[in-house]
Protein backbone atom coordinates (compact mmCIF):
# COMPACT_ATOMS: atom_id res chain seq x y z
CA UNK A 1 0.00 0.00 0.00
CA UNK A 2 2.70 2.18 0.82
CA UNK A 3 4.40 1.73 -2.75
CA UNK A 4 1.11 2.27 -4.31
CA UNK A 5 0.59 5.99 -2.70
CA UNK A 6 4.01 7.00 -3.36
CA UNK A 7 3.21 6.29 -7.08
CA UNK A 8 0.41 8.25 -6.92
CA UNK A 9 1.79 11.21 -5.32
CA UNK A 10 5.30 11.16 -7.90
CA UNK A 11 2.82 10.95 -10.83
CA UNK A 12 0.05 14.00 -9.22
CA UNK A 13 3.57 15.62 -8.81
CA UNK A 14 4.90 15.15 -12.30
CA UNK A 15 1.41 16.50 -13.78
CA UNK A 16 1.15 19.35 -12.05
CA UNK A 17 5.10 20.15 -13.40
CA UNK A 18 4.06 19.65 -16.77
CA UNK A 19 1.38 22.04 -16.63
CA UNK A 20 3.71 24.51 -14.77
CA UNK A 21 5.94 24.35 -17.59
CA UNK A 22 3.66 24.26 -20.38
CA UNK A 23 3.41 26.55 -22.80
CA UNK A 24 1.31 29.97 -22.78
CA UNK A 25 -1.58 29.73 -24.85
CA UNK A 26 -3.58 32.85 -26.54
CA UNK A 27 -7.69 32.58 -25.94
CA UNK A 28 -9.99 35.97 -27.97
CA UNK A 29 -13.21 36.20 -26.49
CA UNK A 30 -16.19 37.04 -28.18
CA UNK A 31 -17.37 40.29 -27.97
CA UNK A 32 -18.52 41.61 -24.65
CA UNK A 33 -21.62 43.79 -23.97
CA UNK A 34 -23.36 45.24 -21.00
CA UNK A 35 -26.59 45.67 -20.60
CA UNK A 36 -28.58 47.77 -18.30
CA UNK A 37 -31.50 50.38 -18.33
CA UNK A 38 -30.41 54.29 -18.44
CA UNK A 39 -31.87 56.28 -15.77
CA UNK A 40 -34.76 58.00 -16.69
CA UNK A 41 -33.42 61.18 -14.82
CA UNK A 42 -30.53 61.16 -17.08
CA UNK A 43 -31.59 63.50 -20.32
CA UNK A 44 -27.88 64.45 -21.16
CA UNK A 45 -27.03 64.52 -24.89
CA UNK A 46 -30.76 64.02 -25.50
CA UNK A 47 -32.64 67.02 -24.59
CA UNK A 48 -30.95 70.42 -23.66
CA UNK A 49 -31.03 71.53 -20.81
CA UNK A 50 -30.10 74.34 -18.35
CA UNK A 51 -31.13 78.37 -18.60
CA UNK A 52 -33.19 78.85 -21.79
CA UNK A 53 -33.20 74.79 -22.81
CA UNK A 54 -29.17 74.96 -23.98
CA UNK A 55 -27.12 72.25 -23.60
CA UNK A 56 -24.08 72.65 -21.89
CA UNK A 57 -21.70 69.68 -22.27
CA UNK A 58 -19.12 68.93 -19.92
CA UNK A 59 -15.86 67.70 -21.95
CA UNK A 60 -15.62 66.64 -25.84
CA UNK A 61 -16.18 63.10 -24.98
CA UNK A 62 -19.43 63.57 -24.38
CA UNK A 63 -22.04 62.10 -26.56
CA UNK A 64 -23.58 64.98 -27.79
CA UNK A 65 -20.55 66.75 -28.90
CA UNK A 66 -19.46 63.11 -30.74
CA UNK A 67 -22.43 63.51 -32.23
CA UNK A 68 -22.78 67.18 -33.48
CA UNK A 69 -22.67 67.56 -37.05
CA UNK A 70 -21.16 70.58 -37.45
CA UNK A 71 -17.72 71.94 -35.43
CA UNK A 72 -18.38 72.26 -31.79
CA UNK A 73 -15.26 72.84 -29.53
CA UNK A 74 -15.97 71.98 -25.30
CA UNK A 75 -13.21 74.12 -23.29
CA UNK A 76 -13.72 71.55 -20.25
CA UNK A 77 -13.30 72.50 -16.72
CA UNK A 78 -9.96 70.38 -16.36
CA UNK A 79 -8.54 72.57 -19.92
CA UNK A 80 -9.24 75.93 -18.21
CA UNK A 81 -7.62 75.20 -14.74
CA UNK A 82 -4.66 72.92 -16.06
CA UNK A 83 -3.54 75.27 -18.49
CA UNK A 84 -2.26 78.31 -16.94
CA UNK A 85 -5.30 80.52 -18.41
CA UNK A 86 -5.18 83.98 -17.05
CA UNK A 87 -8.17 85.04 -18.70
CA UNK A 88 -11.39 83.69 -20.63
CA UNK A 89 -9.87 85.34 -23.64
CA UNK A 90 -6.44 82.91 -23.26
CA UNK A 91 -9.17 80.14 -22.71
CA UNK A 92 -10.44 81.06 -25.93
CA UNK A 93 -7.45 81.18 -27.74
CA UNK A 94 -6.92 77.81 -28.07
CA UNK A 95 -10.42 77.17 -30.39
CA UNK A 96 -9.47 76.78 -33.83
CA UNK A 97 -10.88 79.53 -36.01
CA UNK A 98 -11.44 82.01 -33.13
CA UNK A 99 -9.48 85.59 -33.06
CA UNK A 100 -9.39 87.30 -29.81
CA UNK A 101 -8.09 90.64 -28.98
CA UNK A 102 -7.36 91.69 -25.58
CA UNK A 103 -8.26 95.28 -25.64
CA UNK A 104 -8.09 95.77 -22.03
CA UNK A 105 -5.40 93.22 -20.54
CA UNK A 106 -7.77 92.37 -17.63
CA UNK A 107 -10.53 90.27 -19.29
CA UNK A 108 -12.46 93.26 -19.27
CA UNK A 109 -13.89 93.59 -23.07
CA UNK A 110 -12.73 91.03 -25.28
CA UNK A 111 -13.21 91.59 -29.16
CA UNK A 112 -14.47 88.06 -30.87
CA UNK A 113 -14.16 86.94 -33.90
CA UNK A 114 -15.09 83.56 -35.09
CA UNK A 115 -13.89 82.95 -38.60
CA UNK A 116 -12.93 86.56 -39.57
CA UNK A 117 -16.54 87.76 -38.82
CA UNK A 118 -16.88 90.67 -36.68
CA UNK A 119 -15.03 92.59 -34.06
CA UNK A 120 -14.55 95.35 -35.11
CA UNK A 121 -13.61 97.14 -32.28
CA UNK A 122 -12.66 97.21 -28.50
CA UNK A 123 -16.61 94.97 -27.42
CA UNK A 124 -18.07 94.82 -31.08
CA UNK A 125 -18.15 90.77 -30.79
CA UNK A 126 -21.09 91.87 -33.42
CA UNK A 127 -20.96 88.23 -35.32
CA UNK A 128 -21.42 85.72 -32.77
CA UNK A 129 -24.29 85.43 -30.09
CA UNK A 130 -22.33 85.36 -26.80
CA UNK A 131 -24.45 83.68 -23.80
CA UNK A 132 -23.54 82.75 -19.93
CA UNK A 133 -25.55 79.56 -19.17
CA UNK A 134 -27.57 80.28 -21.91
CA UNK A 135 -29.09 83.60 -21.58
CA UNK A 136 -27.75 86.69 -24.16
CA UNK A 137 -25.63 88.71 -22.96
CA UNK A 138 -25.78 91.99 -25.28
CA UNK A 139 -27.26 95.22 -24.13
CA UNK A 140 -30.01 94.53 -27.14
CA UNK A 141 -29.52 91.28 -28.78
CA UNK A 142 -32.01 91.66 -31.66
CA UNK A 143 -30.56 95.84 -31.86
CA UNK A 144 -27.52 96.49 -30.18
CA UNK A 145 -25.29 93.73 -30.43
CA UNK A 146 -21.75 95.05 -29.87
CA UNK A 147 -20.47 93.30 -26.39
CA UNK A 148 -20.88 96.84 -24.12
CA UNK A 149 -20.28 95.29 -21.09
CA UNK A 150 -18.33 91.80 -20.64
CA UNK A 151 -20.12 90.12 -17.53
CA UNK A 152 -17.61 87.44 -17.18
CA UNK A 153 -15.02 87.14 -14.92
CA UNK A 154 -12.33 83.82 -15.68
CA UNK A 155 -12.34 82.45 -11.96
CA UNK A 156 -16.34 82.31 -11.80
CA UNK A 157 -16.73 79.92 -14.99
CA UNK A 158 -16.92 75.94 -15.14
CA UNK A 159 -16.67 75.60 -18.84
CA UNK A 160 -17.23 77.26 -22.14
CA UNK A 161 -18.82 75.34 -25.33
CA UNK A 162 -18.31 76.90 -28.32
CA UNK A 163 -20.28 76.19 -31.76
CA UNK A 164 -18.86 78.20 -35.18
CA UNK A 165 -20.66 78.15 -38.25
CA UNK A 166 -24.34 78.79 -38.74
CA UNK A 167 -26.08 77.89 -35.14
CA UNK A 168 -29.44 76.09 -34.79
CA UNK A 169 -32.75 78.10 -35.37
CA UNK A 170 -33.31 77.91 -30.74
CA UNK A 171 -30.13 79.69 -30.13
CA UNK A 172 -31.36 83.97 -31.66
CA UNK A 173 -30.10 86.31 -33.43
CA UNK A 174 -26.75 86.27 -34.91
CA UNK A 175 -25.59 83.71 -35.09
CA UNK A 176 -23.85 83.43 -38.56
CA UNK A 177 -20.61 83.44 -36.74
CA UNK A 178 -20.92 81.27 -34.28
CA UNK A 179 -21.57 80.61 -30.68
CA UNK A 180 -19.72 80.86 -27.64
CA UNK A 181 -21.77 79.53 -24.45
CA UNK A 182 -20.51 80.20 -21.11
CA UNK A 183 -21.16 78.35 -18.22
CA UNK A 184 -20.10 79.09 -14.42
CA UNK A 185 -19.58 77.32 -11.71
CA UNK A 186 -23.01 74.89 -10.40
CA UNK A 187 -24.25 74.15 -7.20
CA UNK A 188 -22.35 71.23 -6.07
CA UNK A 189 -24.28 68.45 -4.54
CA UNK A 190 -22.07 68.90 -1.07
CA UNK A 191 -21.35 72.04 0.84
CA UNK A 192 -18.43 73.47 -0.30
CA UNK A 193 -16.08 77.10 0.55
CA UNK A 194 -13.59 78.00 -2.28
CA UNK A 195 -11.26 80.91 -1.59
CA UNK A 196 -8.68 81.83 -4.53
CA UNK A 197 -6.03 84.70 -4.90
CA UNK A 198 -4.00 85.38 -8.34
CA UNK A 199 -1.54 88.02 -8.51
CA UNK A 200 -0.08 89.26 -12.44
CA UNK A 201 3.21 90.92 -11.49
CA UNK A 202 3.88 93.25 -14.33
CA UNK A 203 7.84 93.92 -15.30
CA UNK A 204 7.89 97.21 -16.71
CA UNK A 205 11.52 97.46 -17.63
CA UNK A 206 11.26 100.08 -20.07
CA UNK A 207 12.89 98.17 -23.52
CA UNK A 208 15.23 96.65 -21.48
CA UNK A 209 13.69 93.28 -20.61
CA UNK A 210 12.87 92.38 -16.99
CA UNK A 211 14.81 94.28 -15.41
CA UNK A 212 17.36 97.56 -16.36
CA UNK A 213 19.47 100.21 -14.50
CA UNK A 214 17.87 103.90 -14.39
CA UNK A 215 19.42 105.44 -17.65
CA UNK A 216 16.73 102.66 -19.16
CA UNK A 217 13.68 103.07 -17.20
CA UNK A 218 13.83 106.81 -16.24
CA UNK A 219 13.42 106.18 -12.32
CA UNK A 220 16.87 105.81 -10.15
CA UNK A 221 15.15 103.10 -8.29
CA UNK A 222 16.55 100.00 -9.42
CA UNK A 223 14.06 98.11 -7.69
CA UNK A 224 10.94 100.07 -9.31
CA UNK A 225 12.33 98.68 -12.47
CA UNK A 226 11.56 94.98 -11.71
CA UNK A 227 7.55 96.60 -12.33
CA UNK A 228 5.55 98.61 -9.52
CA UNK A 229 2.28 97.67 -10.54
CA UNK A 230 -0.03 94.44 -9.49
CA UNK A 231 -3.39 93.06 -10.25
CA UNK A 232 -4.94 91.36 -7.65
CA UNK A 233 -7.78 88.98 -8.56
CA UNK A 234 -9.53 87.71 -5.81
CA UNK A 235 -12.33 85.01 -6.04
CA UNK A 236 -14.39 82.94 -3.44
CA UNK A 237 -17.30 80.58 -2.98
CA UNK A 238 -19.73 78.93 -1.30
CA UNK A 239 -22.57 76.97 -1.09
CA UNK A 240 -24.49 73.57 -2.36
CA UNK A 241 -27.49 71.57 -1.28
CA UNK A 242 -29.20 72.12 1.98
CA UNK A 243 -31.33 68.88 1.48
CA UNK A 244 -32.23 67.00 -1.10
CA UNK A 245 -34.59 69.83 -2.92
CA UNK A 246 -33.10 72.96 -1.73
CA UNK A 247 -30.00 74.24 -2.81
CA UNK A 248 -27.69 77.78 -2.98
CA UNK A 249 -24.52 79.06 -3.93
CA UNK A 250 -22.99 82.52 -3.34
CA UNK A 251 -19.61 83.59 -5.55
CA UNK A 252 -17.64 86.85 -5.83
CA UNK A 253 -14.72 87.66 -7.88
CA UNK A 254 -12.76 90.88 -7.00
CA UNK A 255 -10.12 92.12 -9.96
CA UNK A 256 -8.51 95.05 -8.51
CA UNK A 257 -4.89 96.90 -9.61
CA UNK A 258 -3.16 97.82 -12.67
CA UNK A 259 -2.90 97.21 -16.48
CA UNK A 260 0.15 96.28 -17.93
CA UNK A 261 0.48 99.94 -19.57
CA UNK A 262 1.33 102.64 -17.34
CA UNK A 263 -1.21 104.44 -14.99
CA UNK A 264 -3.79 102.02 -16.25
CA UNK A 265 -6.19 101.49 -12.72
CA UNK A 266 -8.52 98.55 -13.25
CA UNK A 267 -11.41 97.76 -11.07
CA UNK A 268 -13.90 94.94 -12.19
CA UNK A 269 -16.59 93.04 -9.32
CA UNK A 270 -18.59 90.15 -10.09
CA UNK A 271 -21.09 88.99 -7.92
CA UNK A 272 -23.70 85.93 -7.90
CA UNK A 273 -26.04 84.11 -6.15
CA UNK A 274 -27.66 80.85 -7.52
CA UNK A 275 -30.46 78.47 -5.98
CA UNK A 276 -32.56 75.33 -6.78
CA UNK A 277 -35.58 73.75 -5.90
CA UNK A 278 -36.27 70.30 -6.99
CA UNK A 279 -39.63 69.93 -6.23
CA UNK A 280 -39.36 66.17 -7.27
CA UNK A 281 -37.50 64.13 -9.70
CA UNK A 282 -39.60 65.22 -12.89
CA UNK A 283 -40.15 69.06 -11.60
CA UNK A 284 -37.09 71.76 -10.75
CA UNK A 285 -36.80 75.56 -10.67
CA UNK A 286 -33.82 77.58 -11.22
CA UNK A 287 -32.95 81.23 -10.10
CA UNK A 288 -30.16 83.27 -10.26
CA UNK A 289 -29.10 87.17 -9.60
CA UNK A 290 -25.85 88.86 -10.61
CA UNK A 291 -24.52 92.27 -10.35
CA UNK A 292 -21.69 92.91 -11.90
CA UNK A 293 -19.56 96.52 -12.32
CA UNK A 294 -16.03 97.69 -14.25
CA UNK A 295 -13.90 100.74 -14.01
CA UNK A 296 -11.04 100.86 -16.70
CA UNK A 297 -8.52 102.97 -18.06
CA UNK A 298 -7.83 102.44 -21.67
CA UNK A 299 -4.12 103.87 -22.94
CA UNK A 300 -4.55 103.78 -26.65
CA UNK A 301 -1.98 103.64 -29.25
CA UNK A 302 1.04 105.56 -28.96
CA UNK A 303 2.87 106.93 -31.69
CA UNK A 304 6.17 105.80 -33.13
CA UNK A 305 8.31 108.16 -31.29
CA UNK A 306 6.80 107.81 -27.96
CA UNK A 307 6.66 103.85 -28.02
CA UNK A 308 10.57 104.08 -28.78
CA UNK A 309 10.66 106.24 -25.35
CA UNK A 310 8.45 104.15 -23.12
CA UNK A 311 5.95 101.14 -24.73
CA UNK A 312 4.24 101.16 -21.55
CA UNK A 313 3.12 105.19 -21.47
CA UNK A 314 -0.28 105.92 -21.22
CA UNK A 315 -0.93 109.75 -22.74
CA UNK A 316 -4.61 109.48 -23.36
CA UNK A 317 -5.39 109.58 -19.36
CA UNK A 318 -9.20 110.58 -20.91
CA UNK A 319 -9.55 107.29 -22.74
CA UNK A 320 -11.89 105.57 -19.55
CA UNK A 321 -14.29 102.76 -19.75
CA UNK A 322 -17.14 101.58 -17.20
CA UNK A 323 -20.12 100.45 -16.61
CA UNK A 324 -22.91 98.11 -14.71
CA UNK A 325 -24.81 94.86 -15.16
CA UNK A 326 -27.54 93.58 -13.09
CA UNK A 327 -29.02 90.10 -14.43
CA UNK A 328 -31.58 88.12 -13.36
CA UNK A 329 -33.94 85.32 -14.32
CA UNK A 330 -35.53 82.05 -13.52
CA UNK A 331 -36.92 78.94 -15.11
CA UNK A 332 -38.92 75.82 -14.44
CA UNK A 333 -38.73 72.44 -15.94
CA UNK A 334 -40.43 69.64 -16.14
CA UNK A 335 -39.17 66.31 -17.10
CA UNK A 336 -42.07 63.64 -18.93
CA UNK A 337 -42.03 60.53 -20.35
CA UNK A 338 -39.58 58.11 -21.17
CA UNK A 339 -37.08 59.17 -23.54
CA UNK A 340 -36.26 55.12 -25.05
CA UNK A 341 -40.00 56.04 -26.69
CA UNK A 342 -42.02 59.25 -26.05
CA UNK A 343 -40.48 62.16 -23.83
CA UNK A 344 -38.57 65.08 -23.04
CA UNK A 345 -38.81 68.20 -21.20
CA UNK A 346 -40.91 71.76 -20.93
CA UNK A 347 -38.94 75.14 -19.80
CA UNK A 348 -40.52 77.92 -19.10
CA UNK A 349 -37.87 80.52 -19.03
CA UNK A 350 -37.78 84.61 -17.92
CA UNK A 351 -34.36 86.50 -18.01
CA UNK A 352 -33.81 90.39 -17.73
CA UNK A 353 -30.80 92.64 -17.50
CA UNK A 354 -30.46 96.46 -16.40
CA UNK A 355 -27.30 97.29 -18.20
CA UNK A 356 -25.17 100.85 -18.44
CA UNK A 357 -22.06 101.82 -19.98
CA UNK A 358 -19.95 104.59 -20.55
CA UNK A 359 -16.76 105.43 -22.40
CA UNK A 360 -15.10 108.57 -22.52
CA UNK A 361 -12.27 109.82 -24.78
CA UNK A 362 -10.92 113.12 -25.80
CA UNK A 363 -11.92 114.51 -29.28
CA UNK A 364 -7.86 113.43 -30.91
CA UNK A 365 -8.66 109.31 -29.69
CA UNK A 366 -8.03 108.13 -33.09
CA UNK A 367 -4.74 110.31 -33.65
CA UNK A 368 -1.37 109.21 -33.44
CA UNK A 369 0.12 112.40 -34.87
CA UNK A 370 3.29 114.10 -33.10
CA UNK A 371 3.65 116.74 -35.81
CA UNK A 372 3.35 120.23 -34.73
CA UNK A 373 2.85 122.54 -37.70
CA UNK A 374 0.83 125.59 -38.42
CA UNK A 375 1.26 126.27 -41.92
CA UNK A 376 0.66 124.31 -45.38
CA UNK A 377 5.04 124.38 -45.85
CA UNK A 378 5.42 123.60 -42.21
CA UNK A 379 3.19 120.57 -42.11
CA UNK A 380 4.63 119.63 -45.36
CA UNK A 381 8.01 120.27 -44.21
CA UNK A 382 7.60 118.00 -40.94
CA UNK A 383 6.28 115.21 -43.44
CA UNK A 384 2.64 115.47 -43.20
CA UNK A 385 0.80 114.80 -46.51
CA UNK A 386 -0.64 117.49 -48.42
CA UNK A 387 -3.78 119.33 -47.51
CA UNK A 388 -2.49 119.61 -43.83
CA UNK A 389 -1.85 123.08 -42.77
CA UNK A 390 -2.49 123.10 -38.74
CA UNK A 391 -1.68 120.00 -36.51
CA UNK A 392 -0.30 119.02 -32.80
CA UNK A 393 0.38 116.22 -31.40
CA UNK A 394 -2.24 113.81 -30.21
CA UNK A 395 -2.16 114.75 -26.54
CA UNK A 396 -2.35 118.46 -26.77
CA UNK A 397 -5.46 119.81 -25.01
CA UNK A 398 -4.82 124.02 -25.17
CA UNK A 399 -6.45 124.09 -28.24
CA UNK A 400 -9.95 126.38 -28.87
CA UNK A 401 -12.14 122.84 -30.27
CA UNK A 402 -10.47 120.15 -28.00
CA UNK A 403 -13.14 118.24 -26.26
CA UNK A 404 -13.53 115.49 -23.81
CA UNK A 405 -16.97 112.86 -25.16
CA UNK A 406 -18.69 110.86 -23.09
CA UNK A 407 -21.18 108.10 -24.56
CA UNK A 408 -23.55 106.46 -21.95
CA UNK A 409 -26.09 104.63 -22.75
CA UNK A 410 -28.35 102.59 -20.51
CA UNK A 411 -30.60 99.55 -21.78
CA UNK A 412 -33.49 97.03 -19.95
CA UNK A 413 -34.42 93.78 -20.98
CA UNK A 414 -37.15 91.69 -20.32
CA UNK A 415 -37.93 88.09 -21.92
CA UNK A 416 -40.02 85.04 -21.46
CA UNK A 417 -39.10 81.84 -23.13
CA UNK A 418 -41.42 78.24 -23.44
CA UNK A 419 -39.73 75.99 -24.89
CA UNK A 420 -40.87 72.21 -25.61
CA UNK A 421 -37.87 69.43 -26.60
CA UNK A 422 -39.56 66.00 -27.60
CA UNK A 423 -37.87 62.68 -28.29
CA UNK A 424 -40.00 60.25 -30.69
CA UNK A 425 -38.70 56.67 -30.85
CA UNK A 426 -40.40 53.74 -32.70
CA UNK A 427 -37.35 51.58 -33.07
CA UNK A 428 -36.42 52.65 -36.50
CA UNK A 429 -37.30 56.33 -36.45
CA UNK A 430 -36.18 58.37 -33.93
CA UNK A 431 -37.05 62.40 -33.98
CA UNK A 432 -35.89 64.81 -31.59
CA UNK A 433 -38.54 68.37 -31.91
CA UNK A 434 -37.31 71.52 -30.24
CA UNK A 435 -39.94 73.90 -30.30
CA UNK A 436 -40.73 77.23 -28.61
CA UNK A 437 -41.21 81.13 -28.64
CA UNK A 438 -39.15 83.75 -26.99
CA UNK A 439 -40.54 87.59 -26.51
CA UNK A 440 -38.81 90.07 -25.41
CA UNK A 441 -38.88 93.76 -24.96
CA UNK A 442 -36.11 96.50 -25.03
CA UNK A 443 -35.51 99.96 -24.22
CA UNK A 444 -32.26 101.28 -25.33
CA UNK A 445 -31.41 104.66 -24.28
CA UNK A 446 -28.33 106.49 -25.45
CA UNK A 447 -26.69 109.61 -25.73
CA UNK A 448 -23.44 111.92 -25.89
CA UNK A 449 -22.42 114.90 -24.39
CA UNK A 450 -19.05 117.05 -25.10
CA UNK A 451 -17.25 119.06 -23.19
CA UNK A 452 -15.57 121.16 -25.31
CA UNK A 453 -12.48 123.77 -24.49
CA UNK A 454 -13.74 126.89 -25.45
CA UNK A 455 -10.45 129.17 -24.78
CA UNK A 456 -9.57 132.64 -25.88
CA UNK A 457 -6.92 132.18 -28.59
CA UNK A 458 -3.60 133.44 -29.56
CA UNK A 459 -4.15 136.96 -31.97
CA UNK A 460 -0.67 136.72 -33.46
CA UNK A 461 1.95 134.70 -34.05
CA UNK A 462 2.50 130.81 -34.87
CA UNK A 463 -1.35 129.00 -33.64
CA UNK A 464 -3.00 132.31 -33.66
CA UNK A 465 -7.03 131.92 -33.78
CA UNK A 466 -6.22 128.21 -32.29
CA UNK A 467 -3.76 127.98 -29.67
CA UNK A 468 -5.17 129.21 -26.17
CA UNK A 469 -3.79 132.58 -25.21
CA UNK A 470 -4.53 131.20 -21.60
CA UNK A 471 -5.62 128.35 -19.77
CA UNK A 472 -8.36 126.06 -20.81
CA UNK A 473 -12.56 127.16 -20.47
CA UNK A 474 -14.23 123.79 -20.86
CA UNK A 475 -17.94 124.42 -21.44
CA UNK A 476 -19.02 121.80 -19.81
CA UNK A 477 -21.15 118.95 -20.51
CA UNK A 478 -23.20 119.42 -23.35
CA UNK A 479 -25.09 117.70 -26.10
CA UNK A 480 -22.82 116.70 -29.15
CA UNK A 481 -25.00 118.85 -32.01
CA UNK A 482 -23.90 118.96 -35.31
CA UNK A 483 -25.41 120.33 -38.16
CA UNK A 484 -28.68 120.83 -36.32
CA UNK A 485 -29.03 116.71 -35.62
CA UNK A 486 -28.18 115.32 -32.00
CA UNK A 487 -25.36 112.92 -32.88
CA UNK A 488 -25.90 109.19 -31.27
CA UNK A 489 -29.12 110.42 -29.48
CA UNK A 490 -31.37 108.11 -29.31
CA UNK A 491 -34.35 106.35 -27.27
CA UNK A 492 -35.64 102.90 -29.04
CA UNK A 493 -38.40 101.26 -27.06
CA UNK A 494 -39.03 97.63 -29.01
CA UNK A 495 -40.61 94.29 -28.64
CA UNK A 496 -39.40 91.26 -30.64
CA UNK A 497 -41.17 87.64 -30.90
CA UNK A 498 -39.43 84.79 -32.11
CA UNK A 499 -41.15 80.89 -32.54
CA UNK A 500 -38.55 78.30 -33.71
CA UNK A 501 -38.68 74.53 -34.60
CA UNK A 502 -36.60 72.27 -35.35
CA UNK A 503 -36.62 67.93 -36.44
CA UNK A 504 -33.90 65.64 -35.90
CA UNK A 505 -34.63 62.73 -37.94
CA UNK A 506 -32.46 59.41 -37.07
CA UNK A 507 -32.28 56.29 -38.85
CA UNK A 508 -30.23 53.37 -38.74
CA UNK A 509 -29.24 53.99 -35.15
CA UNK A 510 -28.01 57.88 -36.08
CA UNK A 511 -25.90 56.82 -39.50
CA UNK A 512 -28.25 58.67 -41.41
CA UNK A 513 -30.33 61.73 -39.93
CA UNK A 514 -31.46 65.42 -40.86
CA UNK A 515 -32.27 68.47 -39.42
CA UNK A 516 -34.77 70.54 -40.64
CA UNK A 517 -35.76 73.50 -38.94
CA UNK A 518 -37.49 76.98 -38.74
CA UNK A 519 -37.40 80.49 -36.99
CA UNK A 520 -39.69 83.37 -37.86
CA UNK A 521 -38.85 86.18 -35.87
CA UNK A 522 -41.08 89.68 -35.75
CA UNK A 523 -39.10 92.56 -34.96
CA UNK A 524 -41.33 96.14 -33.89
CA UNK A 525 -38.58 99.38 -33.69
CA UNK A 526 -39.48 102.43 -32.00
CA UNK A 527 -36.87 105.50 -32.06
CA UNK A 528 -37.91 108.48 -29.85
CA UNK A 529 -34.95 110.28 -31.36
CA UNK A 530 -34.90 113.74 -29.55
CA UNK A 531 -36.02 116.40 -31.92
CA UNK A 532 -35.28 119.41 -29.73
CA UNK A 533 -32.81 119.41 -26.83
CA UNK A 534 -34.98 122.10 -25.14
CA UNK A 535 -37.47 119.63 -24.44
CA UNK A 536 -34.92 117.17 -22.37
CA UNK A 537 -35.47 117.89 -18.70
CA UNK A 538 -32.45 119.44 -16.97
CA UNK A 539 -32.22 116.55 -14.23
CA UNK A 540 -31.37 114.48 -17.54
CA UNK A 541 -28.89 116.59 -18.55
CA UNK A 542 -26.61 115.29 -15.24
CA UNK A 543 -26.91 111.90 -16.14
CA UNK A 544 -23.65 111.39 -18.04
CA UNK A 545 -21.28 109.01 -15.51
CA UNK A 546 -22.72 105.58 -16.38
CA UNK A 547 -26.02 106.97 -16.85
CA UNK A 548 -26.67 105.58 -13.02
CA UNK A 549 -27.35 109.12 -11.21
Amino acid sequence: MLHKKVLLALTASLICQESLFAKDKDYTLGKVSTAGKKDRSDYSGQVNLGYSGITAPKSWQDEEVKKYTGSRTVISNKALTQQANQSIEEALQNVPGLQIRNATGVGAMPTIQIRGFGAGGSGHSDATLMLVNGIPVYMAPYAHIELDIFPVTFQAIDRIDVIKGGGSVQYGPNTYGGIVNIITKPIPTQWENQAAERITYWAKARNAGFAAPPDKTGDPSFIKSLGNNLLYNTYVRSGGMINKHVGIQAQANWVRGQGFRDNSPSSISNYWLDGVYDINESNGIKAYYQYYDFAIAQPGSLSEQDYKINRFANLRPLNQKGGRSQRFGAVYENRFGDLDRVGGTFSFTYYGQLMTRDFQVSSSYNSANMVTCFSEAACRAAGLPAGYNLAVPYYATNYNGWAEVENPVRSINNAFEPKVNLIVNTGKIKQTFIMGLRFMTTTFLQRQYLNTNECATKTSGEGAGFLCEGPNVMSGWKPHIKHGVYRNWNNWRNNYTAVYLSDRIEAWDGRFFIVPGLRYAFVQYNNENASNWMQIPEKDLRKIKHMNN
